[in-house]
């Protein structure tokens, strides 16, 4: 019985001690929190900013919905991990007519960047951004490689 009474006490100690440190520190929580809450609402405004319309001609394009989702789902994984696949990603784009290319941007939509692996929840607001395909390509390729990348985008005339 001795040993639940000091746990008591112990933790009952604890949580004055908490408390006592928020009450003596609420200036800088009420600060730190509307910092995170303005952060949060600027990011939410500005969810559809990375948003281009990528609207391909359906009657020009050479690959199905369903294949333009598979090479999408296919560049991000090449990217959502540590260590981005530059080869799959090129041998992916490369062939694409401009409309396919179009169509995979838009199969791609905008995904959560981020935290590879774990956009989701709490932690993925806070630590995560909406990015369409070009958005990821900047951010996962190299300097020479996102110059090739531009290239074949400005060759296909799709905004990068």
């Amino acid at each position: 019985m001795a040993k639940s009474v000091d746990v008591f006490e112990t933790v009952n100690k604890l949580g004055n001690s908490a408390i006592g440190f928020v009450a003596k520190h609420k200036k800088e929580f009420i600060i730190g929190g509307s910092v995170i809450l303005i952060y949060l609402i600027i990011k939410k405004l500005g969810k559809n900013s990375q948003i281009a319309p990528y609207n391909p001609d359906e009657t020009r394009t050479t690959i199905s919905n369903d294949d333009a989702m598979m090479i999408s789902d296919s560049l991000f994984a090449s990217m959502n991990r540590v260590g981005t696949d530059e080869a799959t990603i090129f041998r992916l784009i490369e062939p694409l007519s401009t409309d396919d290319l179009k169509l995979v941007i838009q199969k791609f939509g905008v995904r959560p960047y981020g935290l590879h692996s774990g956009c989701s929840g709490t932690l993925g607001d806070l630590f995560c951004t909406p990015l369409n395909l070009p958005a990821w390509f900047k951010r996962e390729l190299t300097k020479k490689e996102e110059a090739k990348m531009r290239d074949l985008f400005k060759a296909k005339e799709i905004p990068f």
